[in-house]
């Protein structure tokens, strides 16, 4: 069984702000492992049968009129797995950014440096997400970015538009091989307060030059609060990356979901998730069997809230694939079980 642990302390003076938050977790898959890693697609709560530390960091802001900044260092195993390919102080780094704002009647920001990624309604903080576990859109997306954005909300703050010129594709320092500049967009539209639409998208090579080949990847979701105690959000992920160098046939990636929130009251909540995703040239995940990625997937989650600070959450999760792909014990298999649970606690 998986559990976590999660803890948030937050002190302000003025227009500065300290934030501690921490998350532990266990997990017990059904199939068992040579090993306590779990497949390589997954970079949250990806240890199995033993307890772990998943993401922690320390944090200071500053929040003033016309400027901004953020810095965090971090530890744990999604900074483990999530940053595997970055160098040394970037390992540790969870957020390192400052902005300014550019127009003193409008609300028109140029941010730079490690930011969070633009794309998708999950983040790295499980106690921002109504699955404990992340989704196989969410994790095979990018969970941070490096930068310039420039971001615009108009007035009634019901439409921010964005524009980033990035290092790549989840990149905190650019492949020295790679001159090829990436991308990102984003337009989030919210008529209501319970409504939020949400259109993100990424355009650029994150292989060196004499590979270069362009991935062109969108991000749609929404987000519905029907009633105070039921929730809706829905979206698919598309994308595009060329077969080769110049060529005009591409590889395509597929996915959807689907997650419904019920609170029950104010201590219990309940969660389900539907996705399903499809890489068959195994661009993005590049574990698959004769018909590349193909797997689908369904959750349930309990969450359990004592009070503001501190909550408890458990989630069982069964994942199909078309192929056999998953490790049960010394065979293969197309289905994969496994269970989460998790404490968090606030102060």
């Amino acid at each position: 069984m998986s559990h976590k642990l999660c803890a948030q302390n937050n002190t302000e003076t003025n227009n500065l702000s300290a934030t501690t938050y921490f998350e532990m977790y266990s997990s017990f898959d059904l199939g068992g492992h040579d090993n306590q890693d779990r497949k390589s697609y997954f970079y949250n709560f990806n240890r199995d049968r033993s307890i772990n530390l998943n993401l922690g960091f320390v944090k200071l802001s500053y929040h003033a009129e016309h400027f901004r900044a953020n810095f965090a260092l971090m530890s744990g195993t999604y900074a483990q797995y999530n940053m595997n390919t970055e160098d040394g102080l970037f390992k540790a780094i969870f957020e390192c950014n400052a902005g300014i704002k550019l127009l003193k009647k409008q609300k028109l920001w140029l941010d730079a440096g490690i930011m969070p990624s633009h794309i998708g309604f999950e983040s790295a903080m499980a106690k921002d997400c109504w699955a404990l576990t992340r989704s196989l859109q969410a994790d095979n997306t990018p969970y941070f970015e490096s930068g310039i954005k420039l971001g615009y909300t108009t007035k009634s703050e019901k439409l921010y538009l964005a524009l980033m010129y990035l290092n790549g594709w989840q990149k905190n320092k650019k492949n020295p091989n790679n001159h090829s500049p990436s991308f990102g967009t984003q337009i989030t539209f919210s008529p209501k307060q319970t409504i939020s639409i949400n259109w993100s998208t990424f355009i650029g090579n994150d292989l060196p030059d004499n590979v270069n080949l362009w991935r062109y990847y969108n991000n749609i979701y929404a987000i519905i609060q029907f009633r105070k105690h039921f929730g809706i959000t829905t979206g698919v992920d598309f994308g595009f990356q060329q077969l080769s160098k110049g060529s005009k046939n591409y590889a395509k990636v597929l996915a959807p979901i689907i997650i419904t929130r019920y609170r029950v009251n104010n201590h219990f909540q309940l969660a389900f998730r539907a996705e399903y995703y499809r890489d068959l040239n195994n661009v993005i995940i590049k574990e698959g069997g004769l018909n590349g990625f193909q797997t689908g997937g369904l959750s349930m989650n309990f969450d359990y809230l004592l009070n503001k600070q501190m909550s408890l959450r458990f989630e069982g999760r069964a994942l199909g694939s078309k192929d056999q792909i998953f490790q049960k014990y010394t065979m293969k298999t197309s289905r994969n079980y496994f269970f989460t649970l998790s404490m968090a606690f606030n102060l």
